[in-house]
């Protein structure tokens, strides 16, 4: 495991395979805010609700520039809130940007300037110290953030990828474990 940077905002934290039976299974989550004794919030980027798009939930004509946003699964926390987020990946310094949260009108500028906007129901959340605590106990993958985060699969094949990409031998291995080790 890499040593925790000083700040975790950015990074994408990857549900450690003993958290498979958990609502984090395989998940992949940026990080957003993260501020040493005070919290951590992110997004799950890997649990795109099938098929649906902003239309579907907020049919509204002032969604009308955002209808084909696509919605994920963002956390266990405040499911029933939508949040706006901008994503893009920034080639230069190969890190992934992020803004959030968004109204109607950063969102529908966000898109035009470039951006892929993404509507999340809820977020994840630690308050202060909890990740850090659950990251001494091996229950998260500290990451670094892939392009492959916002063009590549969704879903466990995200997860898998992105522990590819790493440099550690070890994590290569878990990326191939079957989701139940009992069943092999």
């Amino acid at each position: 495991m890499e040593p925790d940077p000083p700040t975790l905002q950015g990074h994408l934290l990857l549900a450690d395979p003993s958290l498979r039976a958990s609502w984090f299974g395989r998940c992949v989550i940026l990080i957003t805010s993260h501020v040493q004794g005070k919290g951590t919030q992110g997004f799950v980027l890997n649990r795109p609700v099938e098929g649906r798009v902003l239309e579907d939930l907020l049919p509204s004509p002032d969604f009308k520039h955002l209808r084909r946003v696509p919605v994920y699964e963002g956390g266990p926390v405040a499911p029933n809130e939508m949040i706006l987020m901008a994503l893009r990946w920034n080639e230069a310094s190969g890190t992934m940007e992020s803004k959030s949260p968004l109204g109607i009108a950063g969102a529908t500028r966000a898109l035009a300037d470039g951006w892929e906007v993404r509507a999340f129901t809820g977020y994840t959340g630690w308050g202060a110290g909890q990740l850090e605590g659950e990251l001494k106990e091996s229950s998260w993958i500290i990451a670094r953030p892939i392009p492959t985060a916002l063009t590549g699969p969704a879903g466990p094949d995200l997860w898998a990828a992105v522990l590819r990409s790493g440099e550690d031998p070890r994590q290569a291995l878990l990326a191939g474990l079957p989701d139940d080790p009992g069943l092999n």
